[in-house]
C-alpha cells in the first residue's frame, strides 16, 4: 500500500481511472456541489477527503479503480469540464486546451487518446456531453444519474460565470480587456480546484482497498446499505466478455424501481434480507451478508441473492400498492394492509408480511390462513400504536424477522400452519389488556377538524361494522356522520365520542347534515341506511345513549375485533 498527501491535479496526471461497475451512480445534488466549489475557491487551501483505489501492478496500462472517492473525483472532472468551455467563449484556448489535455483527455504513451475519467453506467452524458472536447449537447440524459451530472455541468458553468462577473465589477475591468482578464481569472480558478488536496491511497488487489474502505467509512457516517450490498452482489457477478453487463442492468432495475415509487431503498434491502435469513439491525445486514454471500464455500451465491432481491421487490410492490394477490382474499387482505401502511403509519411488519406471501406463491400457506395472519398483524398495531400510541420496540422487529425466517424454510402445509399458529399465539400475549383498550375507546374524542381524527374514526367504525352490521357491504364512498349535530347543545366531550359516529353513504349524509335527532331517523330509516340496532331503535338520542354505544362498541372492539386472536387450524 501507498499512501500520500497529493493535489488533485498531481492526481489526474499520474495516470487514468475508472469508477468499477459495482460502485454507487453519481448522486450529488446542488447542496454537495456548491459545497465543494465554495470550498475550492474560498480557502486557501483545502482537504477533500481520501481517494482510494486499486490496480493491476503487473499491467502499467491498466485503469485504477477507484472504491472511495469517485463521487469527489467525477464531480471534479465535471468542473474542469465547465471551465474548459468558460474559456473557450472568453478565447482561452491555450487554457482550454491545457485544461482537457492534462486532466480531461489525453495520450497515453501508446499514443491513444484515452479520458482521465472513466465511468460503466453514465455513458454517453459524461463522456460525449460534458468530457468531449466539442461537446455534444443533442445528447439527452436517460436517467437521475444523468440528469444530475448535467445538473452539475451547468451549474458550475453558472458559477464559474457569476465568479467572473463579481471580479469584474470589484475591479473594474475594461471592455478592452474584460476577455483577456476574464481568461487569467479561469487559470486562478482551474489552479484552485486541481490544487485542492486528498489522501491518495493505493493498493495492489480489490479485495485489500475494500478492507481499508470500511474501516476508514467506519469511523464517519455510515454507508448506504444499498451501495454496499451493490458492491458485494453485483461485484462478485462475473461480466461476461463484450456483452451486456446483466447483472449491473438488474441491480439498476431495482433502484430506478425504488425511485419511481419513491420508497427507501435501504430499507427495502433490509425488509428483503431479515424476511429471508433472521433478524439484523440494517447497520449489521452487509456483516451478515458478507459472511453468507462468497466465492467459495459460502452458503448463498451473488446471482441467487440478485434473484431473491428481485422477487421481493415484487412483492414488496404489492405491500406498497396494497394489492395483495390472494384471489378471494385479495380485497380483505388489502384493507389489512392498508390500514398498517396508509392508516397507521406502520412499517416494521413487512417483513414478515413478505415471507407470507412468498409462502403463499410456494404453497405452504393457505390464502385464508395468510390473511387471519394479517387481520393479526392489522389488530396488534391497531391496538399498540395507533390507539394506544406505543412505539414498537426492537422486540417486535425481531418477533416479525424470526417468523419470517421460520416461514422461509416451509416445504408442507401443515409446518406452514402450526408456525402460524404458534405465531399468533405469541401476539395473542402481546396484546394489551382489556381494561386499558375499552377506557381508551370510551375516551376517544374526535375533533372534526383534525383529518387524522376523522381517519381514524372511519376505521374504527368500518371494522366495527364487521361485528355491528354484518349483512352491510361497506362501500368506500361512506363517510361519518354525528347523530347529535355539531352546532347542537351538547359538548364536544359528547359530540366527538364514539358512540356518536355512524357510517353513511356520502348522499344520506348530506341530507340529515345538521338535523335533529328524530328528523335523522326518519330519513335514515326511509332510505334503509344501515345502523346499529341501538340507533334504530332509539326513539331519541342524548348524551344517554351516546355513552351505552360507546360502552357497547368498547366491548365489542376488544372481545370481537382487535383483541387476542384466536387461531384455529
Amino acid at each position: 500500500m501507498k499512501a500520500d498527501f497529493q493535489s488533485v491535479g498531481k492526481v489526474l496526471r499520474d495516470g487514468y481511472f475508472e469508477i468499477p461497475r459495482y460502485q454507487r451512480t453519481y448522486d450529488w445534488t446542488e447542496r454537495e456541489v456548491r459545497h465543494l466549489w465554495n470550498d475550492a475557491i474560498e480557502r486557501d487551501e483545502h482537504f477533500l477527503g481520501s481517494l482510494l483505489v486499486f490496480s493491476n501492478p503487473e499491467d502499467e496500462h491498466a485503469r485504477k479503480a477507484i472504491v472511495d472517492g469517485q463521487q469527489r473525483l467525477t464531480t471534479l472532472t465535471i468542473a474542469l469540464c465547465a471551465l474548459r468551455d468558460c474559456a473557450k467563449r472568453h478565447r482561452g484556448r491555450d487554457l482550454a486546451t491545457g485544461t482537457h489535455t492534462n486532466y480531461i483527455e489525453r495520450q497515453d504513451d501508446l499514443g491513444k487518446r484515452k479520458y482521465v475519467m472513466k465511468t460503466q453506467e453514465s455513458y454517453p452524458i459524461l463522456q460525449g456531453r460534458v468530457q468531449q472536447e466539442t461537446p455534444d449537447t443533442s445528447i439527452k440524459p436517460s436517467s437521475d444519474t444523468e440528469k444530475r451530472i448535467i445538473e452539475a455541468h451547468e451549474l458550475f458553468g453558472d458559477l464559474i460565470a457569476l465568479s467572473i462577473k463579481e471580479r469584474s465589477e470589484e475591479e473594474k475591468w475594461s471592455p478592452t480587456w474584460f476577455k483577456r482578464k476574464a481568461v487569467k481569472h479561469l487559470v486562478e480558478l482551474r489552479d484552485r480546484l486541481v490544487g485542492l488536496k486528498v489522501v491518495y491511497v493505493r493498493v495492489e488487489s480489490e479485495r485489500e482497498a475494500i478492507v481499508i474502505f470500511e474501516t476508514l467509512n467506519s469511523r464517519g457516517k455510515n454507508l448506504d446499505l444499498g451501495d454496499l450490498m451493490k458492491a458485494l452482489v453485483v461485484g462478485r457477478i462475473p461480466k461476461k466478455t463484450n456483452s451486456v453487463d446483466a447483472a449491473l442492468v438488474r441491480w439498476s432495475a431495482l433502484r430506478d424501481e425504488s425511485v419511481q415509487r419513491k420508497y427507501d431503498f435501504d430499507k427495502f434491502v433490509h425488509h428483503s434480507w431479515i424476511s429471508r435469513y433472521g433478524y439484523q439491525s440494517k447497520e449489521l445486514v452487509y456483516q451478515d451478508a458478507k459472511k453468507k454471500i462468497g466465492e467459495k464455500d459460502c452458503s448463498l451465491t451473488p446471482e441467487t441473492c440478485l434473484s431473491e432481491l428481485e422477487e421481493d421487490a415484487r412483492v414488496y410492490a404489492q405491500i406498497l400498492d396494497q394489492k395483495i394477490e390472494l384471489k378471494a382474499q385479495s380485497a380483505e387482505a388489502a384493507s389489512a394492509v392498508r390500514a398498517l401502511e396508509t392508516t397507521f403509519g406502520v412499517s416494521i411488519a413487512r417483513s414478515v408480511i413478505m415471507s407470507l406471501l412468498r409462502a403463499v406463491d410456494r404453497g405452504v400457506i393457505a390464502k385464508v390462513k395468510a390473511l387471519a395472519m394479517l387481520r393479526i398483524l392489522e389488530s396488534f398495531h391497531f391496538l399498540h400504536n395507533y390507539l394506544l400510541g406505543k412505539s414498537s420496540s426492537g422486540g417486535t422487529s425481531k418477533r416479525y424477522s424470526k417468523y419470517a425466517h421460520m416461514l422461509q424454510s416451509v416445504e408442507d402445509r401443515g409446518t406452514g400452519h402450526e408456525y402460524l399458529r404458534t405465531f399468533a399465539e405469541e401476539m395473542a400475549k402481546s396484546t394489551a389488556p382489556r381494561g386499558e383498550v375499552v377506557a381508551k375507546l370510551l375516551s376517544l374524542n374526535f375533533d372534526w377538524s383534525d383529518l387524522s381524527d376523522q381517519r381514524k374514526a372511519k376505521y374504527i367504525l368500518e371494522r366495527l361494522a364487521i361485528v355491528e352490521l354484518p349483512a352491510v357491504v361497506l362501500s368506500p364512498k361512506m363517510t361519518v356522520e354525528h347523530l347529535l349535530p355539531r352546532s347542537g347543545k351538547f359538548s364536544q366531550g359528547v359530540i366527538g365520542s364514539l358512540g356518536n359516529l355512524v357510517l353513511l353513504s356520502g348522499p344520506i349524509n348530506q341530507q340529515v347534515a345538521n338535523k335533529a335527532f328524530s328528523e335523522k331517523r326518519k330519513l335514515l330509516k326511509s332510505a334503509k341506511a344501515p345502523l346499529p340496532d341501538l340507533v334504530a331503535n332509539a326513539q331519541r338520542w342524548n348524551a344517554g345513549k351516546v355513552s351505552e354505544l360507546s360502552k357497547a362498541r368498547a366491548m365489542i372492539g376488544y372481545d370481537e375485533v382487535w383483541g387476542p386472536p384466536k387461531w384455529t387450524l
